[in-house]
């Protein structure tokens, strides 16, 4: 049993999964709000817009 917990103490490989998992989501993210942004800007610089 010892044995068990030492080897679940050491083991460092969830937590690189979950810190991954989350730099991916923030990557993620972040490439979502960009093209929805510079969607957005595109439309709205465009010629014959109805936002100016």
């Amino acid at each position: 049993m010892r044995n068990m917990m030492k080897q679940f103490r050491d083991d460092e490989n969830g937590a690189a999964m979950v810190e991954y998992s989350i730099l991916i989501g923030i990557v993620a993210a972040a490439s979502i709000v960009a093209v929805i942004a510079i969607g957005g800007w595109s439309v709205a610089s465009s010629p014959g817009s109805a936002r100016s």
